[in-house]
């Protein structure tokens, strides 16, 4: 086993880059050659596909020992894990968990010591932002080292650390400020030399998203504890330990110069990939109050790695979970290039960078199951087709049973499938499908013609940020080349501020703080759309000089019907100013541009009874199997009262005969 365990370091080694290997250690020869290459996604399957295979050989060995196990399973995730590479840490920490699951099943789980496998849990979740599947991994942990007295060592005071992150997230940071206190002190009493690594990246984690909230006298314990520690430290420590620096620089001195300069060395350095992914926000932000041109430099510098590192992560986790990483990653691009924002800048690159951003993120939302599976029929191997098939019809099955131990058995299984089927394959080119339509967009507009990005960014004012509605307007600009004679087209970009909105301000914008204004308030019962258009006004005065723009909204904005707001006199609207077409992103725009037929089909849904549900799915009305394997029985209950009858029939609307509205007209 030890010898074993030696070499899946050296593998998980080639993941994390830090340490030199020669190509004479068979029979991993090929592990060798992925490391030598781009496709980072095979690299990892391969890596994990290597160790897995490892690891079965001892399990079937007379060596095998679960405590053993236990300890090397862990330390070789972790190793995967520090470089955030969650497609191998994923791979092995599920493996290792189903080898281990028997015993932890057994009457003698306190015998051993499963601290090491839900840390390790932990910490796949943690590191990733998904937040609610750590914190149970993290509770487990803590019970399970109460229950078995084992409250000391490195895998305690890791765990302490991982609680307090979470709870700094969750906002409860006097309680985070307590727990982290605590493991802090721990460490102190500790040699260094026995301090793990993991414990470390653990501390610096935690002390970086705590900076903003605690004085500068709070974090000394932390600073003199590092400074113990710098014999102890690796390679990915110190990249860690120099991201919390930068922040301590820009947070508590406004430092900002310095910190810039750590951010640039980071991001050409051999952890570049690392540093990406851990501090791509705060360096932007560092660099937008330094200058504009700085903050351009930094946005290409991080830019040039990022798309690959997103790439990476989407095929990192099973479908349940990978809407919310997606949001994390969304939440942090936006914020990163929705900065350069701030100055109401006319320049094309910041401009163009924030706009196709959004429509990146945007496109995330689109990778549901459905679009999946489409992908994994058209190009997946004969392999994944089997597997996509055994999850359909294990969605088929949950759907049907209600006994709550079935379905989580089901849903386990369905899990397990789901993250192989997700490592598996190689998303990147769904997502490169939008983001190219997205590039030669603005080919397909006519000059009477705009695309607008509607898209929140963070609005820096006395040190502190404010989520603020913004709008990127495109346009295709008419040129001609005059030695040539060549007509083209280039892309033109304006930004529009809409400045913070929320229902509250939806509502009752305009009223001010005074909610007893009567004369307001009658205005607002009047014509309700006129506090909207009011917020809208700006982004509404640009866009009229267009035929027809298409509109990309965001975040409450998708509440709002923009084409039907009030505009000009009388009874005129904004759709007879200009035709506004709604629309997902801007990838929809070259599909749309690019019809040459009418629908000429439609789906009719007419006097729908939620309380009698039983026969549902027996007509597929056209859809496929998959879908109706998705309707699920509504459990009957009092406030599931039956709709009252629609204005249309729908029998009579499908021969061709609309049925008579019970009052009223129909409006024109």
């Amino acid at each position: 086993m030890k010898k074993a365990v030696s070499i899946v370091f050296i593998v998980i080694s080639l993941i994390a880059g830090v340490m030199e290997i020669k190509a004479d250690d068979n029979p991993y020869d090929r592990a060798l050659e992925l490391a030598k290459e781009n496709d980072f996604i095979s690299h990892q399957r391969e890596i994990a596909s290597v160790i897995c295979k490892i690891f079965d050989e001892f399990v079937e060995s007379d060596e095998f020992s679960p405590f053993v196990f236990e300890e090397t399973a862990s330390k070789v995730i972790d190793t995967a894990l520090e470089m955030r590479d969650f497609i191998s840490g994923g791979l092995i920490l599920h493996h290792s968990l189903n080898i281990l699951m028997d015993y932890y099943n057994s009457q003698e789980l306190a015998t051993y010591n499963v601290q090491y496998l839900t840390v390790s849990a932990s910490e796949y979740y943690l590191s990733a932002g998904i937040d609610s599947q750590a914190a149970t991994w993290i509770t487990a942990a803590t019970e399970f080292c109460i229950n078995t007295n084992r409250m000391s060592g490195n895998h305690w005071i890791r765990n302490r650390f991982n609680m307090a992150t979470l709870l700094i997230r969750m906002g409860e940071i006097d309680k985070a400020k307590e727990i982290y206190e605590g493991a802090v002190s721990d460490l102190h009493s500790m040699e260094s030399k026995e301090v793990s690594p993991f414990t470390i990246n653990a501390m610096l984690r935690c002390a970086t998203e705590l900076i903003e909230h605690v004085s500068s006298r709070f974090m000394r314990d932390t600073n003199m504890l590092l400074a113990n520690l710098s014999d102890n430290m690796t390679d990915v420590n110190n990249v860690m330990m120099q991201i919390y620096g930068a922040k301590v620089l820009t947070k508590k001195q406004g430092n900002y110069e310095r910190a810039n300069w750590i951010y640039e060395q980071l991001f050409n350095s051999k952890l570049a990939v690392l540093a990406y992914k851990l501090c791509l926000t705060d360096a932007l932000t560092t660099a937008y109050h330094i200058s504009e041109d700085r903050y351009s430099t930094m946005m290409y510098l991080a830019g040039h790695i990022g798309l690959d590192v997103i790439f990476l992560d989407l095929n990192s986790f099973s479908l349940n979970d990978s809407e919310i990483l997606w949001q994390r990653v969304a939440d942090r691009l936006n914020k990163s290039h929705g900065i350069g924002l701030n100055a109401y800048t006319d320049n094309q690159f910041i401009l163009s960078g924030a706009y196709l951003n959004s429509v990146f993120t945007k496109s995330l939302s689109t990778l549901n199951f459905n679009r999946v599976s489409d992908f994994i029929r058209e190009s997946g191997t004969e392999e994944f087709k089997s597997v996509l098939n055994s999850i359909i019809d294990m969605r088929h099955k949950i759907a049907k049973i209600t006994d709550k131990d079935e379905r989580r058995k089901i849903a386990n299984n369905m899990e397990k499938l789901e993250l192989g089927l997700r490592a598996g394959i190689n998303l990147s080119p769904l997502i490169s499908q939008y983001h190219n339509k997205t590039v030669v967009m603005p080919s397909y507009l006519d000059t009477d013609e705009c695309a607008v990005e509607i898209l929140q960014y963070p609005h820096i004012e006395d040190g502190k940020e404010v989520m603020h509605y913004g709008a990127i307007v495109c346009t295709a600009l008419p040129l001609k080349d005059k030695k040539w004679g060549i007509d083209y087209k280039a892309n033109n970009y304006e930004f529009i501020d809409l400045g913070p909105m929320d229902l509250y301000s939806l509502v009752y914008y305009g009223l001010g703080t005074d909610l007893g204004d009567r004369h307001r308030a009658l205005q607002y019962s009047r014509d309700e759309y006129v506090t909207v258009g009011n917020s809208l006004r700006p982004l509404l005065k640009n866009i009229q000089k267009y035929k027809r723009a298409y509109v990309s909204p965001t975040g409450i904005i998708n509440m709002i019907n923009i084409g039907a707001l009030p505009w000009g006199d009388g009874d005129s609207i904004v759709n007879d100013k200009v035709e506004i077409i709604r629309i997902n992103a801007a990838f929809d725009v070259t599909d749309i541009k690019a019809r040459d037929t009418k629908l000429k089909s439609a789906a009719v849904f007419s006097n729908m009874d939620f309380n009698n549900m039983e026969n549902v799915g027996n007509d597929t009305c056209g859809f496929d199997n998959e879908t109706v394997g998705y309707r699920v029985k509504i459990e009957k209950a009092a406030f599931m009262t039956k709709f009252p009858r629609l204005p249309i029939d729908g029998k009579r609307l499908v021969k061709g005969r609309v049925g008579r509205r019970p009052c009223g007209r129909f409006p024109p």
